[in-house]
């Protein structure tokens, strides 16, 4: 598996993290601010596996596509298909 190192040039600004309960648009366009610069080069994909009942959430790298982390794990959705199996489910 791959990781992706920290940004070590990136600092939040105060304001990505607002007062709680603020909400308001400044905040809020900050907020966007902090999360777009936090994952560059990255996307989320969620998807469902219907057959154990949870979303799976990949991130994956946008240059390669590869899959840097899923949770949960395909080892997890594996053993909970062979609970599942094995219940008679």
């Amino acid at each position: 598996m791959t990781t992706i190192p920290p940004n070590p040039g990136f600092t939040p600004p105060a304001s990505a993290y607002g007062t709680p309960g603020s909400g308001t648009l400044a905040d809020t366009r900050s907020l966007q601010r902090f999360l777009d610069n936090a994952s560059a080069g990255t996307q989320l994909r969620f998807r469902v596996e219907s057959d154990v009942g949870r979303v799976v959430v990949q991130v994956i790298d946008t240059q390669s596509g590869e899959v840097v982390r899923q949770i949960p794990r395909e080892e997890a959705l594996a053993m909970a298909r062979k609970l599942l199996d094995g219940h008679g489910s």
